[in-house]
């Protein structure tokens, strides 16, 4: 800190006459203890593409041998994946692996405003202080902190809650420092994802014709809609799939976002997407697909089935991790009440002109 304009470059501009500034560089030097590293840094101003250095400093950094070894574990992982308001257990281990005593120790824990609800937190024993987002755990309040004997663990654990609204690539960072040991915990948050399985309505496209409630072997066609949200990470390779009964099959009628397919010998509809950006469904548009389904059913019972439960997989890009999310079935009963319908209604014709003209002949 300040940012700077490469990784180990900082621009101050003009420097006046007393006038001064900090540069502060955070980072863990890997090594084993009583490794020596070095590090430089040059004082200058730039001429005609030549960087003319003005004061010259080194120095090295001695790795001590630690005193403390210090284990986090959120819910029960040390590489946990979070969800949008999951409750989160962090645990934190520490054990003296030094010669001596330690005595009168603080724990402290710098949490993640941002993305953590601090009016959920759980402290367990410590202080919390919400505008700070912090949590203190002092030996005199804590006895396991008073005193910590060579080769002794002690625990020390508290909850805090996942908010629901997260921006774009949510990772949550927890700073734990406890005696010099300065530890930090980054938890990524998959995206948040839903897939909107429903009949098309009204004012939908691919409107349905045929009777309704269903008629024993009279045709009916009736539009399934598709629709995917997804709110924080982008989605990969995402394809949707699901089934429908024997006595169905598409009418090659549809509208979609990506490639569709039907499998007649199997009965499955696969919907391959593609790339799900971000904001989809919230900041952007999205991702739609209809299609047209004819059934001549073979049982006209409210609860069965016309298309199955569908599943939509894909990679979520942030977290380098397969998702996959299923949406309910959908049954008779659910188209009925698309059309504003109960199972007891009589029966009625919509746009199936066949249908019409031999009732009226009848």
């Amino acid at each position: 800190t300040p940012r700077g304009m490469e990784e180990n470059e900082w621009e101050r501009g003009v420097l006046g006459s007393n006038e001064g500034g900090v540069v502060e560089i955070f980072g863990k030097l890997e090594g084993d203890p009583g490794d020596i590293k070095g590090f430089g840094a040059e004082l200058g101003v730039w001429e005609y593409d030549r960087f003319i250095t003005l004061k010259k400093i080194s120095g090295e950094i001695l790795i001590p041998q630690p005193n403390l070894f210090v284990d986090i574990l959120v819910n029960d992982s040390t590489n946990h994946i979070a969800k949008a308001g999951e409750d989160l257990l962090y645990e934190i281990y520490f054990k003296n692996i030094g010669d001596e005593v330690l005595e009168n120790l603080f724990l402290t824990v710098d949490l993640d405003k941002e993305l953590l609800d601090m009016n959920e937190v759980e402290p367990m024993g410590g202080r919390f202080q919400r505008e700070a987002g912090s949590i203190i755990w002092s030996h005199s309040s804590f006895s396991d902190l008073r005193r910590l004997r060579p080769d002794e663990e002690q625990k020390i654990s508290f909850w805090a809650k996942v908010k629901e609204d997260l921006p774009y690539n949510p990772e949550i960072r927890v700073l734990v420092n406890l005696g010099q040991v300065r530890e930090e915990v980054r938890t990524k948050v998959e995206s948040k994802t839903d897939l909107i399985q429903r009949f098309a309505g009204k004012d939908d496209p691919l409107e349905s014709t045929g009777p309704l409630p269903l008629r024993i072997n009279s045709p009916t066609t009736f539009t399934v809609s598709w629709k995917i949200e997804n709110k924080n990470n982008n989605l990969e390779d995402v394809e949707i799939s699901a089934k429908i009964p024997e006595d169905a099959s598409l009418t090659g009628e549809m509208l979609v976002d990506g490639d569709l397919k039907y499998d007649s010998n199997t009965g499955e509809v696969t919907w391959k997407v593609g790339t799900v950006e971000r904001g989809a469904g919230f900041t952007r548009e999205a991702p739609k697909a209809y299609f047209q389904v004819e059934i001549i059913p073979m049982s006209s019972d409210s609860e069965r089935e016309l298309v199955f439960e569908s599943r939509l997989t894909g990679v979520d890009e942030w977290i380098g991790r397969k998702t996959e999310i299923d949406s309910d079935s959908l049954t008779v009963s659910d188209l009925l009440k698309t059309f504003e319908m109960e199972d007891g209604d009589s029966r009625r014709e919509i746009e199936f002109e066949d249908e019409t003209e031999e009732d009226e002949d009848n």
